[in-house]
């Protein structure tokens, strides 16, 4: 009786360990913005807020914002980019994780607007 009860310990250990062990994904994330657009705005996530920045010219690049993933959440990276010009434009937006591109969206027009979105799991 003390062995299979030893044993049931061991087993209840084991498994809750791989639970607890979960690994996490730690990386970096940047964004780029380019195209012939003159004057955007552009929002994004940073390392645990939204960033805003106004009138920026293109070509645009993010630092590497460092980020994390767990079991318990994912890391969503996003960047939206509004065109504040009446001239017709092109946009284009990526995200790279870990140097990878992982999202790619393209725009044009007048007042057009272009997001990207990623998520990053724990898996990732």
């Amino acid at each position: 009786m003390k062995a299979v009860i030893n044993i049931f310990m061991m087993l209840l250990f084991l498994l809750t360990s791989c639970i607890i062990l979960e690994p996490e994904w730690e990386g970096t994330v940047r964004y780029e913005v380019t195209g012939t657009a003159t004057a955007v705005d552009i929002e994004y996530r940073g390392a645990d807020h939204a960033v805003t920045l106004h009138n920026q010219s293109l070509p645009w690049k993010s630092g590497r914002i460092s980020a994390r993933a767990g079991d318990q959440a994912d890391y969503d990276a996003w960047i939206d980019v509004i065109n504040n010009t009446p001239d017709n434009v092109t946009i284009d937006v990526k995200i790279y994780v870990d140097g990878k591109l992982e999202a790619h969206e393209s725009g044009a027009g007048p007042d057009c607007e272009v997001s990207a979105r990623f998520c990053i799991t724990n898996e990732y």
